[in-house]
């Protein structure tokens, strides 16, 4: 099998709970990421290098509804910057 290249991306929260529902989420929108850190905490990213603009934007406004909507669903308040 060979190898492939790619770049992560991570988002980190305290709650691996709160990431586990967020990849439920975003799996839901066909996008798919995997959790890692400690107490499965960080939410990955790892698209392959070369990955167009478009898909990346795709991929960063499902993870950011994902998110908000599972913040609010559990009273956590999300700090998500532009």
């Amino acid at each position: 099998m060979g190898r492939s290249e790619s770049v992560a991306w991570n988002a980190g929260s305290p709650a691996g709970d709160l990431a586990a529902r967020v990849q439920v989420e975003v799996r839901s929108e066909g996008l798919i990421v995997e959790l890692g850190g400690r107490d499965d905490c960080v939410v990955r990213m790892l698209p392959p290098l070369n990955v167009t603009a478009e898909v990346v934007d795709a991929a960063c406004s499902i993870l950011i509804n994902a998110v908000g909507r599972c913040c609010s669903e559990s009273g956590v308040a999300a700090a998500i910057g532009d």
